[in-house]
């Protein structure tokens, strides 16, 4: 990725720099027909050049956009449509960011249910020693029954709140 915006970056001063060569030399103003044509080809480089930097000002813009929302884990936002440079920079930039980009790619994996079992049978387990209690058991044999039976029986044998060490 970042080779191809070096590219493209040398690519638009090489533009730039053979633009304003032409521009400046005393050669392309010698004649008036020269001139026009000169005139013509430096306005279309111009804008050539104007419509790449506002590409990457959308292309930018989008990339950053995307990124935030990845890491905030927001909806997808409405991407701006339309013919101009920007827009079409933008969408690009977002659609890239989306799909390659770190912050979008890599997601923590969300506990298993064995390990949320766990955990809840772990607290209910502390908190039923503080009132002397103890609750039944759940026999099922899905994932978050065993973990929360693992968890509430090595908190009742473990815990500090429950072997009052």
């Amino acid at each position: 990725m970042r080779n191809k915006l070096r590219i493209m970056l040398l690519s638009m001063l090489l533009l730039f720099g053979s633009v304003f060569f032409i521009a400046t030399s005393t050669q392309a103003f010698a004649a008036s027909d020269v001139s026009s044509v000169s005139q013509i080809d430096t306005l279309s480089a111009t804008q050539n050049v104007q419509s790449a930097s506002s590409y990457q000002q959308g292309y930018q813009a989008g990339h950053n956009d995307a990124v935030s929302d990845c890491i905030r884990n927001t909806r997808i936002r409405p991407l701006a449509r339309g013919l101009s440079d920007y827009s079409r920079g933008y969408v690009n930039g977002y659609d890239n960011a989306r799909t390659h980009d770190r912050a979008c790619t890599h997601r923590p994996q969300l506990p298993s249910n064995y390990i949320r079992g766990y955990q809840q049978g772990y607290n209910d387990a502390v908190t039923d020693c503080s009132s002397t209690r103890i609750r039944p058991l759940a026999r099922s044999v899905n994932d978050y029954n065993r973990g929360y039976t693992d968890g509430y029986n090595f908190a009742r044998t473990h815990d500090r709140a429950c072997t009052k060490r």
